[in-house]
């Protein structure tokens, strides 16, 4: 006898709600309305599981789609009616180990947790480097000490999952990496330049660049990734003043270069990190 098949919103143990039922809407709707009345809540979360393989198996043949279509339209009606009776209601979407991040749904919510893949450094940076380009505001969370790491999983917004009760937790290290963290972080809403290619693999440099136009100063964030054989980078700044002389420190305010916009943008900065799996952080200024 055959085994019994999963029902078509249901995979083993896991379920989906069907967004594209209005009636399921409806219920869900009341019920965390309900909820958010009675507990004060002001920010909700809303997780879940990846919802293509639910969609599929709801599709006739001749009708590849539809339950896509239906419920995606359900689920963004959901939160726009929650938003409406709570106009100061803000969401996170973590839906599906952060496959949400599109347009419709960063209209309504923001990521705080990017993504479930949250710890490798690589995968870190790329996800920086990526996200950056167009996504105004999205999180994740920086689990240790360790400054290649600690730079890798930078984000606007970062929950540290630190053990602060661990006799050995250096304390010192961290607030002086948060504080260093925020600086840096201020310039996450001004341009952003790419210095390097977007790559995958251990064996490269990845950099990217902020530069705050306005007051004529940036930050430049430079990974030497753990397999990569080169010790040394030229960088080519963007957005620089080619007549103004700018001062390039790290953040501890050591001086690593002077030069013209122009000489910056042509020849570029010159980086020399002599470990692999190190990273650079430097912040410019127009001299005065």
């Amino acid at each position: 006898m055959d085994a019994p098949q999963a029902p078509p919103w249901g995979r083993g143990d896991m379920r989906l709600l069907n967004f594209g039922d209005p009636a399921a809407v409806e219920m869900v709707t009341e019920y965390v309305d309900s909820r958010i009345t009675s507990q004060g809540v002001d920010l909700y979360r809303h997780d879940g599981i990846p919802p293509l393989p639910f969609w599929n198996a709801n599709d006739e043949s001749e009708r590849r789609g539809i339950s896509e279509m239906k419920h995606v339209e359900g689920l963004l009606g959901y939160w726009d009616e929650l938003r409406r009776r709570h106009p100061m209601l803000r969401i996170d979407i973590c839906s599906g180990g952060g496959s949400r991040n599109e347009l419709e749904t960063l209209r309504r919510a923001v990521p705080l947790w990017r993504s479930d893949y949250a710890y490798e450094t690589t995968g870190m940076q790329t996800l920086s480097y990526g996200m950056a380009l167009w996504i105004p505001y999205f999180g994740t969370g920086i689990n240790t000490t360790d400054e290649y790491t600690f730079w890798s999983q930078l984000a606007p917004s970062t929950t540290t999952t630190w053990d602060v009760r661990r006799d050995d937790f250096d304390f010192e290290t961290a607030r002086r990496l948060l504080a260093q963290r925020r600086d840096v972080i201020s310039y996450y809403y001004d341009d952003y330049y790419p210095l390097t290619k977007y790559r995958t693999d251990n064996d490269v440099w990845m950099a990217w660049q902020f530069n705050r136009e306005s007051e004529d100063s940036g930050v430049v964030m430079a990974f030497r990734r753990p397999d990569s054989p080169t010790s040394q980078m030229q960088l080519k700044l963007r957005g620089l003043n080619e007549k103004h002389v700018y001062v390039i420190t790290d953040l501890e305010g050591r001086v690593i270069q002077r030069d013209s916009g122009a000489k910056l943008a042509a020849t570029g900065l010159v980086l020399d990190l002599s470990e692999p799996r190190s990273v650079a952080i430097c912040k410019y200024r127009k001299r005065r």
